[in-house]
């Protein structure tokens, strides 16, 4: 992870020398968005966009930021322009998966991490992700077997990520895909002894929210809370 306060520092820099650059108003959202400052990220995503409308990465950065501000309806329309701009880019179809999955659109949201499972690198870990959610769209359809049998392809896949954060991240989202708190718990307390790590927590913070409101469970919406406080003591800031 890099240093998010001094690239912002030199993206601030280069805006102040040259007030429409669009790399660098999508480089400062993009660094807004990995530190949770989720309001400075829009504005400057927007203005991406504004000084560049064919910016695939500004519409897709954009749309995930509005999945997880809760706007799942204009987190799909950017990211079905993203789609539109780079219809090549498998990162896209992931993303679109869960804005599926959050909204209910269990078919559609098999379709979107099917096709990274079949076109994306075997056991990398965005495959390894989209079993996992495929998992969860097989879950809420009705066919458990095949969900999962999924879960159980994520988890061994995950034995060959060599990155511990990484794999420590995954396998906590499966602990807590079966509902096993604890497990899951324990997961994301090693990674928090681990070195610069509290900026790739706070996507899986949004990840935790997505199963909580999907399963409408308590215990899971209080482990959310409790990896946000934890990930806000050590940023300094509140993560909105």
């Amino acid at each position: 992870i890099g240093n998010y306060t001094t690239a912002i520092e030199d993206f601030d820099t280069a805006l102040n020398a040259e007030p429409a650059f669009h790399d660098a108003y999508l480089g400062r959202g993009v660094c807004h968005f990995e530190t949770g400052n989720y309001g400075l990220s829009l504005s400057d995503l927007t203005n991406a966009i504004k000084n560049n409308k064919n910016s695939v990465y500004a519409f897709q950065w954009r749309g995930t930021l509005h999945l997880y501000m809760g706007d799942a309806v204009t987190a799909l329309e950017d990211i079905n322009l993203s789609i539109k701009l780079d219809s090549n880019n498998l990162s896209h179809y992931y993303w679109r998966g869960l804005i599926y999955l959050k909204s209910g659109d269990f078919k559609k949201g098999l379709a979107d991490f099917t096709r990274v499972i079949e076109n994306d690198v075997p056991y990398s870990l965005s495959v390894s992700y989209a079993f996992l959610w495929r998992g969860m769209c097989h879950i809420f359809s009705g066919k458990q077997k095949y969900g999962q049998g999924d879960w159980e392809v994520a988890i061994d896949m995950s034995k060959k990520i060599i990155n511990p954060v990484r794999n420590s991240l995954l396998q906590g989202l499966y602990h807590l895909m079966l509902k096993e708190f604890e497990q899951s718990k324990a997961m994301y307390t090693t990674v928090l002894t681990m070195r610069y790590v509290p900026h790739v927590l706070i996507t899986q913070a949004n990840h935790i929210q997505l199963i909580s409101e999907l399963y409408e469970e308590n215990s899971i919406d209080g482990l959310s809370k409790w990896l946000r406080g934890e990930i806000d003591a050590r940023l300094g800031n509140t993560i909105t």
